[in-house]
C-alpha cells in the first residue's frame, strides 16, 4: 500500500502502460483495416514515434509539455512503461513498435537565440552520460524497435550523422537491435541548414554509415536518401553497408507480422470495431 499526503500524486507506471496499450490497440486496428484494403501511406502504419523522453532544460522549448520532466531516472522508467504498453508481451510478435525520441541532447531552445533545427548542444561527456542518455538506454532495455535521431548537433556533429551516438553507444554499448529514423527533414538539414556536409549524396552515405537507417522526410521527391544510387555510383557507400542498414528495418517488419499469415499473429485480427469494445480502452478511460 502506498501512503501519500492529500493533494499529492504519483507517476504511476500502470496508468502510463494502460494508456500506451489502449493507443496501440487503436493504431494496430487502423493499420489492419488500411492494409486489408491495400492502403499504405503516412499515418497508416504500425510504427509509433513515441514516447518523447527528452529532459526539460530550456523553458522556451515548444515541446516541454510532451516530456516526463527533468529527471533522467523517472523519464527512463516511464519510457519503459510506454514501450511495454505499445508493443505488447507476445514472444514473437509486437502489436506496434515504439519509437523513443529525440536522440539526443535535444531540449531547446525553440528559436531564440538559434533555431532548434540548427542548434549545437555543447555537452560535457559527464552531463551527456548522466543527464541526456540514461532514459534512452532504459528505452532500449525495454525493447523498443525504433529510436529517432534529433535535429541538433552534439558538440558540432549532427545527431543523425553521429557515429559515436548511433553506433558506438546505441548499438555497441547498449545492444540496440532496432532501426534509427531521422526526425522529419533532419537528414536534409545536415547539409542545407547545418552545412556540415556539402551535398545530398555525401550526406546520405555518411548518415547511413553513422547508423541512421531511415530518413523521415517531406513528400519532396528530392529528399536526401533518394540520392543513395548516386552515392553508390560515386563510391561514397557500398552495397553491403546498405544491406546491413536494411536489416533492422525488415527485422522490425517481421516482428510486426507483415510477412506472416494473419492466423499466426494474435494482433492481426484487431479491427476498428474492436477498439471501442476493448477492455484496455475501457480501463484507459477510467
Amino acid at each position: 500500500m502506498i501512503r501519500r499526503p492529500p493533494r499529492s500524486t504519483l507517476f504511476p507506471y500502470t496508468t502510463l502502460f494502460r494508456s500506451a496499450e489502449a493507443t496501440s490497440i487503436e493504431v494496430r486496428a487502423k493499420f489492419n483495416d488500411y492494409s486489408g484494403k491495400g492502403e499504405y501511406g503516412t499515418k497508416k502504419g504500425a510504427s509509433c514515434f513515441s514516447p518523447v523522453i527528452n529532459i526539460m532544460r530550456h523553458p522556451l522549448w515548444g515541446r516541454n509539455q510532451e516530456t516526463y520532466g527533468e529527471d533522467p531516472y523517472l523519464s527512463g522508467e516511464l519510457a519503459r512503461a510506454f514501450v511495454h504498453g505499445l508493443q505488447g508481451n507476445h514472444d514473437r510478435f509486437i502489436r506496434t513498435n515504439a519509437g523513443c525520441k529525440h536522440f539526443s541532447a535535444h531540449s531547446g531552445p525553440e528559436n531564440i537565440p538559434v533555431s532548434r533545427l540548427s542548434f549545437d548542444a555543447k555537452v560535457s561527456d559527464r552531463d551527456w552520460r548522466l543527464t541526456f542518455l540514461p532514459q534512452f538506454k532504459r528505452c532500449v532495455e525495454a525493447g523498443t524497435y525504433n529510436i529517432m535521431c534529433s535535429y541538433n548537433r552534439i558538440n558540432g556533429v549532427p545527431a543523425c550523422a553521429n557515429k559515436k551516438l548511433l553506433t558506438d553507444i546505441l548499438r555497441h554499448e547498449w545492444g540496440f537491435k532496432g532501426y534509427v529514423i531521422s526526425d522529419q527533414d533532419a537528414v536534409l538539414n545536415i547539409w542545407k541548414v547545418h552545412h556540415y556536409l556539402p551535398d545530398a549524396p555525401i550526406t546520405a552515405a555518411e548518415s547511413i554509415k553513422a547508423g541512421c537507417n531511415l530518413e523521415l522526410c517531406t513528400s519532396d521527391p528530392n529528399n536526401t536518401y533518394m540520392q543513395i544510387p548516386t552515392a553508390v555510383s560515386q563510391g561514397f557507400i557500398d552495397n553491403q553497408t546498405l544491406i546491413d542498414a536494411l536489416r533492422p528495418l525488415f527485422y522490425t517488419r517481421m516482428r510486426l507480422g507483415e510477412f506472416d499469415p494473419a492466423e499466426n499473429n494474435p494482433y492481426a485480427g484487431l479491427k476498428p470495431d474492436d477498439v471501442v469494445q476493448s477492455e484496455e480502452i475501457g480501463r484507459a478511460h477510467v
